[in-house]
């Protein structure tokens, strides 16, 4: 799959890698194992890239079901963050713009592949957390035991959010991936009252 993905930007810019697979790449022991799922997900970002894509990837010889391509190497879903369509299903792609930021932030990995720069990708998953059996929240846990460094990074990014349901969020998201570290969960505790005003 990370050939496919490799020849769907080999000319121009045309999708980046998110999800688990995306962190993936990060593992500090250069294994690809930990996340490992043949369920893999890319954003394109907007609907004329998507469609190229869609082109490349049937030339490819994967078959096409909806916004997923199957391959005997998995599935892709292809989903599009087009800022000019801010609702709803378009040309029978998924589209959401909010992930738009998840684009803006992509870079080259030194395989190829485009990838979003990592705070980008983990405040993304704080943000939208989703019940998804707690794999969000799992994967940020994981992230932060390999990579401590980073915890005070990604809680500065958090504060200076201007948007005050958003930190909200991501504070909280971030609290249940934290809540067995007692140094990290007093800290994040701290903020959440302060935003509370209970401090």
């Amino acid at each position: 799959m990370f050939d496919i993905l490799k020849k769907l930007n080999q000319d121009k810019d045309r999708c980046v890698l998110i999800g688990r697979n995306a962190l993936n790449l990060h593992m500090p022991d250069g294994s690809h194992t930990l996340f490992s799922t043949v369920d893999f997900d890319a954003l394109c970002p907007d609907i004329k890239t998507t469609l190229e894509c869609q082109e490349l990837l049937l030339k490819l010889g994967c078959t096409k079901t909806g916004a997923t391509f199957t391959s005997e190497f998995g599935e892709l879903d292809v989903l599009v963050a087009d800022i000019e369509y801010q609702e709803g299903v378009v040309c029978g792609y998924y589209n959401i713009p909010s992930l738009r930021p998840l684009w803006d932030a992509r870079k080259k990995y030194e395989n190829g592949i485009l990838i979003p720069k990592e705070e980008a990708l983990i405040l993304d998953k704080l943000l939208n957390a989703r019940e998804n059996e707690g794999k969000d929240v799992e994967t940020i846990s994981i992230y932060l035991s390999l990579n401590p460094e980073k915890f005070e990074s990604i809680l500065e990014a958090i504060n200076s959010s201007n948007k005050i349901d958003d930190r909200d969020k991501m504070l909280f998201s971030l609290y249940q991936a934290i809540h067995k570290n007692e140094k990290y969960r007093m800290l994040v505790e701290s903020i959440m009252s302060r935003s509370l005003g209970t401090v």
